[in-house]
């Protein structure tokens, strides 16, 4: 593929894979890889699956096993109690000031700073939360993850979060805010 006399822009378009890692268990090798819609992490599209897999075979050592993981996020279930001051966050966590909802907002940003492949520390989390405004103490009450089992042909049942994991997928959905809570 030659892209010489492309532009910037035509590059990062014709992309078909945008995120990729690559781990080495015993006796194989793993690519994961993923593609971005509205600047969203999602699985590469069929086509473009198609076609890496084609160029991971046209360019593998010989006698090599490779896989590659293309899977849907993982699904993060987290349940934080915060304690907030009452002259900033309002009992739903939305700001008084700003009409949003920061800590929301801080573990989507908290998401998009992970790397791809990275590694959740609950510990590292709860670090960015402490720095919203309006948050005195945070606390996760439960954190959880679920990801595709191509035995069970979709999601897994969530498996606890003790301290840190990395995702089967190589990137997270946070799957809902509304088991937060907000005491003073």
């Amino acid at each position: 593929f030659d892209n010489t006399n492309a532009t910037e822009e035509q590059i990062e378009a014709s992309k078909i894979v945008k995120y990729a890692a690559v781990t080495q268990p015993p006796g194989r090798l793993i690519i994961k890889i993923a593609g971005e819609v509205n600047n969203v992490l999602s699985p590469t599209p069929a086509d473009g699956l198609v076609c890496f897999i084609e160029y991971v075979e046209e360019f593998k050592w010989g006698g090599v096993d490779v896989g590659v993981v293309n899977f849907l996020p993982d699904r993060l279930y987290l349940v934080i109690q915060i304690e907030r001051d009452a002259l900033v966050l309002d009992a739903y966590g939305m700001s008084i000031l700003n009409g949003n909802y920061p800590v929301n907002d801080a573990i989507q940003q908290y998401m998009k700073e992970l790397p791809f492949d990275g590694q959740l520390a609950l510990a590292h989390l709860t670090d960015k939360l402490q720095k919203v405004p309006g948050v005195k103490i945070p606390t996760i009450l439960s954190a959880q993850s679920s990801w595709i089992d191509a035995d069970l042909g979709g999601y897994g049942p969530p498996q606890p979060i003790n301290i840190k994991t990395i995702p089967v997928s190589s990137y997270f959905e946070v799957k809902r805010f509304h088991d937060n809570s907000y005491v003073v």
